[in-house]
């Protein structure tokens, strides 16, 4: 955009972390930006180093492979590459194909990028395994193209070791399930969900609130939002408040620049009311999300519960914890 149609028209931000200005922009936030569009796991970033020859494992090298479909209004693509936006394009999935895809984490294949699916390149966020896909109508769909999913599509996450405790979360897409569906009947925010069950695995098909239909079900939009790492230009090893993220009463602070704050406030205090109640641990910034530019708070994107899932001498410890302080900083340890 020139100049001159920047003073006409005030353009979009893509963070509240970068400033708006002339020019490049040299920052940390810059890097924390683009790193927080990743797989916060080490292991899938490895996977997909070797699924397409990446140059590294810093945030552009990665990014230019599979930032084609990134979190929010971001598309990224390699030198050269241009988005064609030709219309919508994709491939039905049956039930086995569905199923390899499913199940391609097992198998060393990061994100669900099987072979054979070269055009199919996307970035989704957070430590789960997970992948995100197209719904038309009642159909799963791998995008082509340019061409944007629909869906955050979760996996299940198993067994996680701890020194004194093994938290068992191998049910947890029926219990991230059940604890949508109860927060949604308390009136929060949250995303619609369904359960994908085939034969091998289950998987939980969460709706993008970052996408949304147009002109009749003719265009699939792109929305921004960032995370709240993001927004507080934070690295995603910071997520948690004990390692020095935002805590209850910085994004509560955050939540007053909002166009709607005191909605806003409010939604975010029964939310936390809510993780305490059902033991759900893991509120941590990545969770929650804003639009850059009203930063209006948007859906929550996970409510797992932990605490039932914790046995051994950790019942009581770090595992069945509370991942935001409720009645002082830095007052609990991390799930």
């Amino acid at each position: 955009m020139t100049k001159s149609g920047c003073a006409a028209r005030a353009p979009d931000r893509s963070s509240l972390s970068l400033p708006l200005q002339y020019g490049n922009i040299t920052a940390d936030a810059v890097y924390h930006y683009f790193d927080n569009l990743l797989p916060d796991s080490p292991q899938v970033r490895d996977r997909i180093v070797r699924r397409y020859q990446a140059r590294s494992k810093q945030p552009f090298d990665l990014l230019a492979e599979v930032g084609r479909d990134s979190v929010g209004a971001v598309t990224l693509l390699p030198p050269g590459e241009e988005a064609h936006l030709e219309g919508l394009r994709w491939q039905t999935l049956d039930e086995a194909q569905l199923t390899a895809l499913l199940t391609a984490y097992q198998s060393d294949i990061p994100l669900g990028m099987i072979t054979g699916q070269d055009d199919f390149r996307i970035s989704v966020a957070g430590a789960q395994e997970k992948t995100a896909l197209l719904r038309m109508g009642e159909q799963w769909c791998i995008p082509q193209g340019a061409t944007p999913t629909t869906h955050i599509i979760k996996l299940p996450i198993g067994e996680i070791k701890q020194p004194n405790a093994t938290l068992d979360l191998r049910e947890s897409v029926d219990n991230e399930y059940l604890c949508l569906a109860l927060a949604r009947e308390l009136g929060l925010a949250v995303p619609e969900a369904e359960i994908i069950a085939t034969p091998r695995i289950r998987a939980l098909a969460v709706t993008r609130f970052d996408r949304r239909w147009a002109q009749e079900g003719r265009v699939l939009l792109r929305l921004p939002q960032e995370d709240l790492c993001q927004a507080f230009g934070l690295p995603s090893a910071m997520k948690y408040e004990s390692d020095g993220g935002p805590g209850i009463a910085a994004i509560m602070t955050f939540l007053l620049g909002s166009s709607e704050a005191l909605k806003d406030r409010y939604d975010f205090m029964k939310f936390m009311v809510f993780q305490w109640l059902t033991g759900a641990t893991d509120g941590h910034a990545k969770n929650f999300s804003n639009l850059p530019v009203a930063r209006r708070q948007l859906p929550l994107n996970t409510v797992l519960r932990h605490y039932f899932g914790v046995s051994g001498a950790g019942r009581h410890g770090t595992a069945s914890a509370r991942s935001e302080a409720v009645d002082g900083a830095q007052c609990h340890k991390r799930a």
